[in-house]
């Protein structure tokens, strides 16, 4: 039997034993839609859903110049071993067909096509997304979005209080 301790906490994002999602209002999962400037309760609010995933039958459009698209295989790196591994932090937007870095979005303050206008060099984007992936900036991304996502679960997010009075509210309207 392993650890919870021992989990992904981004892999279990989705599933906060005991933990509610801070607001009612929901949140857009294209991040083209997401505001340019992201609160500490939207941030929450977006770590607690977690990215969103493409479905494994979903046709990417093809650009009408070079006919090129973005790809399934692109959500996934391969190690030198030949295994592959999600890249669960990577995000398809349809609104405008390009990828994003969820983590880099939310937590870095550099301006890079995934975190402002998307990815959409369809010739390139695996080498753009290995580099990506081993950037410092992208790593320290990621130790922030996990460390969020257990304070999330543990309780001890900045809102705490804030969620306490939204839950006591809550409770309030249904008696």
């Amino acid at each position: 039997m392993s650890d919870p301790e021992d989990e992904d906490p981004i892999a279990a994002t989705s599933e906060m034993p005991g933990a509610e999602p801070p607001e009612d209002e929901p949140l857009p999962t294209d991040p083209t839609n997401w505001s340019s400037d992201i609160t500490d309760s939207i941030q929450i609010q977006l770590v607690f859903k977690g990215p969103s995933k493409v479905a494994p039958n979903f046709v990417f459009p093809r650009n009408e110049g070079d006919g090129r698209s973005c790809h399934h295989q692109y959500f996934k790196k391969t190690l030198v071993s030949g295994e592959k591994m999600p890249r669960s932090w990577l995000v398809y937007s349809e609104k405008n067909n390009s990828l994003f870095c969820f983590c880099c979005k939310l937590f870095s303050i550099r301006h890079i096509n995934l975190t402002s206008s998307g990815l959409t060099d369809w010739k390139h984007a695996s080498s753009l997304l290995t580099s990506h992936d081993n950037s410092p900036e992208h790593h320290n991304s990621i130790k922030a979005w996990e460390e969020l996502v257990v304070r999330i679960k543990k309780g001890e997010t900045i809102d705490k209080q804030e969620m306490a009075l939204l839950q006591a509210e809550k409770i309030r309207e249904w008696c």
